[in-house]
Parts: structure tokens; sequence; C-alpha cells
């Protein structure tokens, strides 16, 4: 019942913001990286938007950004970062926007209940800036959670669901070093796939309140397993990179996304300026047609996100219902800012949307009196 994702993890603990060491929360990272190669940081912590409802012109990458979390990203790219997307959704009286972490190469984590829907806590998107928020959600209500003295209760919130996908990360990081010989994962290939493959919920595509769905780690190692994923680096100045796939039949739904660390560019920025330095763009086409990526609207945050190139957001989805069978060519294009060159890792999922019985799971153990969840999928 208390065993947790990953139950043989190794873990360091550290406090947040600068304490009586004098060091920063990166520098701390960087040290354990350096020391104890870590490959995953789970974070609890930051501002309350509610505490923030009266300097809302501050709100820009420049104050809110963690700008040396995003560069120890793109310089140690086997270093993924997970932050809780935060507890206060309705701040400042806004259904929207509740969210202050705006660092470009993590993955934010919003909060669900234990049958997956919403909680009346986790903090909504988007940015200021525009940028899509939460990255993926996981369920961060009544968790059962260790508490001080040895003890267990349950807990929730989104410092719930963050290490919840953390866990989920330390178990497909295992599995990727088995399949690669103890390599450990790209963090921006680890983003792609757990946002790619993750269960719909919410508005169709992504949204601000859900992301890009739940977490579904078996959908995740199915992909992985399968290597659904091309990894290359698109030159500056260099022509359009394409990868061909071939989309086999019975095919429900086809699913593909493009994400990229951005590097940090040395600037001060205002308020609703974009953070985004190199600007990749994903296409995919067959038969003639051309699908763009699923693109939220910042200045309608409950609609629907539509078929338009991205220019805010370093992780984009095409998604392709009913997919005929035959070849696909993916699409990768941009503009280069910073760096002779941009490495970006691509995923792809075929969802056949099977009936499937989720949980309980073989092998799992009950005792009297435990609550028992039924889960299932496409049913």
């Amino acid at each position: 019942k208390a065993r947790g994702m990953a139950p043989e993890a190794e873990i360091w603990t550290w406090n947040f913001n600068v304490q009586s060491n004098g060091k920063t929360v990166q520098q701390e990272m960087l040290e354990t990286y350096e020391k104890e190669n870590i490959s995953i940081t789970s974070n609890s912590y930051g501002f309350r938007m509610s505490s923030l409802c009266r300097a809302q012109q501050y709100l820009s990458y420049t104050f809110l950004g963690n700008p040396n979390t995003d560069r120890l990203a793109y310089y140690i790219p086997t270093l993924t970062h997970c932050y809780s997307g935060g507890n206060d959704q309705g701040a400042c009286s806004q259904s929207f926007a509740h969210a202050t972490n705006y660092a470009k190469n993590i993955i934010s984590v919003g909060a669900l209940t234990p049958y997956g829907a919403m909680t009346d806590f986790s903090s909504f998107g988007p940015l200021r800036d525009g940028r899509m928020f939460p990255i993926i959600c996981a369920r961060g209500k009544d968790v059962y959670s260790v508490m001080p003295n040895q003890g267990y209760d349950q807990m929730s919130g989104t410092s719930m669901s963050c290490p919840t996908v953390a866990g989920h990360l330390a178990l497909l990081t295992q599995r990727w070093g088995q399949l690669h010989g103890g390599a450990i994962p790209y963090n921006y290939y680890l983003k792609a796939l757990i946002a790619n493959t993750a269960d719909e919920a919410g508005n169709l595509g992504p949204d601000y309140k859900y992301g890009f769905g739940n977490l579904n780690a078996i959908a995740a190692v199915t992909a992985m397993e399968n290597n659904w994923h091309h990894f290359a680096s698109l030159a500056k100045g260099g022509a359009a990179q394409t990868k061909t796939i071939d989309v086999p039949a019975g095919v429900k739904e086809l699913r593909v996304m493009l994400c990229w660390n951005d590097p940090v560019a040395r600037k001060e920025y205002l308020t609703g300026e974009s953070p985004l330095v190199n600007d990749l763009d994903l296409s995919v086409t067959s038969g003639g047609t051309t699908h763009l990526p699923l693109t939220l609207n910042f200045k309608h945050p409950s609609a629907l996100a539509q078929e338009v190139v991205n220019k805010v957001d370093n992780i984009e989805q095409v998604v392709i219902k009913n997919p005929a069978q035959g070849e696909y060519i993916l699409t990768v294009n941009g503009v280069l800012k910073q760096g002779d060159k941009q490495p970006y890792a691509l995923v792809w999922y075929f969802d056949y949307q099977q009936p499937t019985v989720v949980s309980p799971a073989m092998g799992d153990i009950f005792a009297a009196g435990d609550t028992v969840y039924l889960r299932t999928r496409n049913m």
C-alpha cells in the first residue's frame, strides 16, 4: 500500500531556496548530479498566485522563469525536472492563469482526483506569454503519503501529483536503460513521451487545465519499447528535416509530438513576451493533406485547440483521428537564433483505443477494508 512508484530508487533531499549553505537550488542539483549521477528532480515549491494579485504586471519569464533550471536542462539533457503546478485554482478571482512557474524546459504537473477528474485546487494556465501550462496531470488528491514520525496518511496537492510523475519517470528511465545498455534518456524525450501518450482529459486535445492529459505510463513504455521515436538536430540555416513512418491498419488516433530544450537568452523579458529562442515547427503529411499542431489561444483559454503553427511552446503535438493506413511524413523545420544546432525528439503513438481493464492489475494485493478503484479505458 505504501510502496510508491519506484521503491528501489535512491533519493537525495535538499531544502528549496537558498539556505544556510548559501547555495541555490540549481547549484545543489548540479552538485548532486556530478557526485551521485541523479537523473530526475522532483520540486514542490514556488510562489502562490494569490499573493501576486497586485503584481501581475511583473509576471514574466525574467521574474518567474527559473532560467538556471532551464540552463541545467539544456546543458545536462539527461537530468529531467518535474515541478508541481501549484494549488491556487481560482486565485485573484480568475478562471485561468494561476501558474507562477515560467520555466520552459521542465515538466509541470497538475493534480487530479482518484477518478481522473480535475481537483478543485490545481492551478491552471496559460502563462502570461501564452505558453501552455501544465504539461501533464496525475493523481494528486487523497494520495497515501509519508508523514512525520515514520507515519502515513492521505494528502492532497500538486505536491502529490508531481512525485507521482517523477516516480513513473524513474521506471521509464530504468526501462530505457535496460533497452539501451544502461543509458539515461534525454529529458526532452521523456517529456514528449509522457505527454504524447497521456490519456485524453478535459477539452479535446491539449488545454490549460489538464495539459496534454492524464499520465499513462503503460502507453509510454509501449511507445518506448516499440521505438516509436526519432532523435535529430536541426542545423542553423539548414533545410527542413523529415522522418517517414508507416501507420498500420486499425489505428483510431495517430499522435505525433515534437519537443526540444530551448536555450536561455540573456535579456530582460517584458510581461507577455515569449521566451522562446529557437522556434521549431512540426507538421505531418499524408495523401496530400498536411496537419499542423493543435495550438491553444491564450486570449480564449477555454476554447478548443486549433491546427495552426505554434510560436510560443517548445512542445508541439499533431493529432490525426482515424488515420488511413500508409506512409506519413513528419517534418521539422524552424529558425535558430542561438547555437549552431538544435537537438530535438519526435515521439509518435498508435492509439487503437481498445477496451482495457487497467486496475486492479495482476499482482496487486489488498487488505481487508482497503478501497479498491476499478479503472477501465475505452469502455
